[in-house]
């Protein structure tokens, strides 16, 4: 969101459910500290909690990398320590590095939604048998 936080209030304002990985200890209360005004969703579904019960352990591009859970080649190898210096980057006058630090959050969120998945599968799996 960078320095507007009306992208953010806007995007937050829309799902009742929030699903993250590694979210109640990194994104949750940097954007509570940030935008202590803003409302957050009711439910917040944190995949790093439970994942474990599936047998699916380590970090999301682990668990994506087990899961065969596919990113394009130039974001593959990425992780959040190059998001931030991408971040940085773009702070000191990359655009570049702002198209590529998007790209790799696009796939955080869109393989988000493909690892719940995943998951639900999993579980019912796992209660039906």
């Amino acid at each position: 969101t960078g320095d507007d936080p009306l992208i953010l209030e806007k995007m937050m304002s829309l799902p009742k459910i929030l699903v993250s990985f590694n979210g109640m200890a990194f994104d949750i209360p940097k954007i509570k500290s940030e935008y202590p005004y803003l409302a957050m969703p009711e439910i917040h579904f944190d995949l790093l909690k439970v994942t474990k019960s599936v047998g699916w352990y380590g970090g999301l591009k682990k668990i994506e990398e087990m899961l065969d859970i596919k990113r394009p080649d130039h974001v593959r190898n990425m992780n959040g320590y190059n998001a931030i210096i991408l971040w940085d980057q773009y702070r000191n006058g990359s655009e570049k590095s702002l198209e590529i630090l998007l790209d790799y959050n696009k796939y955080d969120v869109l393989n988000l939604e493909i690892l719940l998945n995943l998951f639900i599968e999993e579980k019912k799996y796992r209660i039906l048998s």
